[in-house]
């Protein structure tokens, strides 16, 4: 007894779709490899730099300070404005701020210490070549607890320093172009 065998093709409605997702994927695969997360346009993007802060303590008493860290890597080559804003109810301490490469610690002041109706910022302008050959660097400064905040935020952002603009010129206290790239928050108690 011989067996007949015969295959038959299994066609259903799916499979018209799946050929073209298939198909857009072929397609397409090229067109998304260059995607990222990470904003870049490719390995010759340059940002401003990387930022992270935070504070310790997160919570003090009126008269009590707060220790402010950021941490900065991959500083553009013309420079960077850091901007640091926090609220009212807070304010910076004298000669605090101190700029930490390699194992070499130094004072810093920031160019700018200005008011705001929403808070304070802090601007400092530093060269690339400030942040030695790994181009990294942390800031620490203090902030004193002067009024009540509920939930406040400590922010940071990093501009590329302009050098076509003189920096006594290049911060506009109403049009601060700020916008934080990291946040800590802090709380100041009655």
């Amino acid at each position: 007894m011989k067996s007949t065998f015969e295959v038959q093709p299994m066609i259903t409605a799916a499979t018209p779709f799946r050929i073209y997702v298939c198909l857009m994927l072929f397609v397409c695969a090229p067109l998304l490899s260059g995607c990222g997360s990470s904003g870049g346009g490719g390995d010759d993007f340059i940002g401003a730099g990387v930022v992270s802060i935070s504070c310790s303590p997160s919570k003090i008493d009126g008269g009590d300070r707060t220790r402010v860290t950021i941490h900065i890597r991959d500083t553009h080559p013309d420079g960077i404005a850091l901007k640091i804003f926090f609220p009212h109810g807070l304010m910076y301490v004298q000669n605090s701020s101190r700029l930490l490469v390699d194992d070499a610690e130094r004072r810093i002041t920031p160019d700018e210490h200005l008011e705001s109706q929403t808070g304070v910022f802090l601007v400092y302008y530093i060269a690339q070549r400030v942040f030695g050959d790994r181009n990294r660097g942390t800031i620490i400064l203090e902030l004193q607890g002067s009024g009540r905040i509920k939930d406040g935020v400590i922010g940071v952002d990093v501009d590329v320093d302009d050098p076509l603009i003189d920096n006594e010129w290049e911060f506009d206290i109403e049009n601060p172009q700020y916008e934080s790239e990291s946040e800590t928050r802090i709380e100041v108690l009655g």
